[in-house]
């Protein structure tokens, strides 16, 4: 039997950006994707689909990063929760991580870490 896709969730305030992260984690996996472009759809997505995994922009809800986190975890309980940002600062990371995200990474280098964050919401089913 095969294993069922992984749902990848991203939320992004760039289509584009958006676009080129579903194609870095469609090189690693077959995944099943959503993007969302705001806050409001990230949050009803989350709900409705459940994903596995939800890579976050920082920035999408122009809110503090432990709300954004909140937000989606409650939404989603058992998604792993990477938050994205340009530039990923200690202080940043850990206020991410203490509202719950599994981790954070500059978005630039998501491509590279996409094996690594498929194979944590893989373990967390």
């Amino acid at each position: 039997m095969t294993e069922p896709r992984t749902v990848v969730l991203i939320a992004d305030r760039n289509q584009l950006v958006a676009e080129a992260l579903v194609d870095a984690f469609l090189d690693v996996a077959e995944v099943d994707a959503r993007i969302v472009t705001s806050l409001a759809k990230a949050l009803l997505t989350a709900q409705l689909q459940q994903p596995d995994l939800v890579l976050v922009d920082a920035w999408i809800g122009r809110t503090e990063v432990e709300e954004l986190v909140r937000q989606i975890k409650s939404c989603t309980p058992g998604a792993r929760v990477f938050v994205m940002a340009s530039k990923v600062e200690k202080a940043f990371e850990r206020r991410a991580k203490q509202a719950g995200a599994d981790g954070c990474c500059e978005t630039e280098k998501v491509p590279s870490n996409a094996r690594a964050m498929l194979a944590a919401a893989r373990k967390a089913r």
